[in-house]
């Protein structure tokens, strides 16, 4: 999905504002998306994202991958931090979200909802 959301931006035609937009929109919800091999490990890809996107968002979605991978647990522990509920790392949040329902399961699910009220 990562792949082809960024292939998608890529060749989307258009110009101005409406253009840089949908790339930026698209940048962002590859970067919630994105699994550890899928951001980091790509270069090019990376590069793209971090010119569409804002760079903070980037960076603090690639310290999430780096730091949990593919461990959900991880990532439930981490979206109840409450450094990752500020307005300024708010991103690792709903990261942390995204990969908990990408990498989990009910269980998983239901413990960070529980823990997060």
């Amino acid at each position: 999905m990562v792949d082809w959301l960024l292939e998608r931006a890529a060749k989307t035609k258009g110009s101005g504002d409406d253009l840089k937009a949908f790339q930026a929109g698209i940048a962002v919800t590859a970067m919630k998306l994105a699994k550890q091999d899928q951001l980091p490990g790509r270069q090019s890809r990376g590069r793209s994202l971090r010119h569409r996107a804002r760079e903070e968002g980037y960076k603090l979605a690639e310290g999430q991958v780096k730091a949990c991978g593919d461990r959900a647990a991880c990532y439930v522990a981490s979206i109840q931090k409450p450094e990752n509920q500020d307005q300024n790392s708010q991103f690792s949040g709903m990261k942390d979200g995204y990969m908990i329902a990408i990498l989990g399961n009910d269980g998983y699910a239901r413990r960070a909802g529980r823990r997060a009220r």
